[in-house]
């Protein structure tokens, strides 16, 4: 991993002038339920949990699940509290990069994927796709996410390659039309827009965050670890 100071985190990713995917992993316990899933088909091998992209905007787009604390008044023997409550927001969301960069500093690892042969006009088509599932309000797949690990031990099981094939290329069983994870999402805005298959091999659908890093697209990828 390359050491990089967090001052110089943020430059660095601004003045991309390219489409750039980043990866994560943190310690969190989805995190970890997640990568243990995804060994299911990596033998062991999953490095990253999370993925999100660049928008030509710059601009960070995902699907992700986050949690904020908020106050909720309650009266208790004529007082009124401020009781503060957990609150799951899943969708897809849209960061400046400013925002994003503490969360960043705090993962174990994260890489940093520039796919070259994506033209400046594709990826503000990437980021106009992005935008338009934000608008529409799209949630986190979550159970989808179920469809996956299923498929999964579906295709673990299966020695014939013909069949497992065919299972990794078939329907989420799970399937939502108004939800989408953080792999799908980025897969969907790639291949909607330029026609291009970046999880090669495996549908969309069923794809795992590590199908990313293992693009058959034309890649430069870099992993940091953000110094403080």
């Amino acid at each position: 991993m390359i050491p990089i100071k967090k001052e110089n985190l943020i430059e660095l990713l601004k003045n991309e002038n390219r489409m750039t995917c980043v990866f994560f992993r943190d310690d969190g316990f989805i995190s970890d339920a997640v990568i243990e899933c995804q060994n299911i088909y990596w033998d062991g091998t999953s490095q990253y949990s999370h993925i999100g992209f660049i928008g030509s905007d710059k601009k960070f787009y995902e699907s992700t699940v986050s949690i904020k604390t908020i106050n909720i008044e309650k009266k208790f023997l004529g007082i009124k509290l401020k009781i503060p409550q957990l609150k799951f927001v899943y969708g897809i969301k849209v960061s400046s990069l400013d925002d994003r960069l503490n969360d960043w500093c705090k993962y174990k690892r994260f890489g940093v994927q520039n796919l070259p042969t994506i033209t400046s006009e594709q990826w503000r088509d990437i980021t106009a796709i992005g935008q338009k599932m934000y608008e529409q309000h799209f949630k986190y797949g979550g159970f989808e996410l179920f469809g996956t690990l299923w498929t999964l031990i579906k295709w673990k099981l299966t020695r014939d390659p013909e069949k497992r094939k065919k299972i990794l290329i078939a329907n989420n069983p799970c399937d939502d039309p108004k939800a989408i994870y953080c792999i799908a999402f980025v897969a969907t805005c790639i291949t909607n827009s330029t026609g291009l298959d970046y999880v090669s091999g495996v549908s969309i659908e069923q794809s795992t965050v590590d199908h990313g890093v293992a693009t058959n697209l034309v890649q430069i990828f870099n992993e940091y670890k953000c110094e403080n």
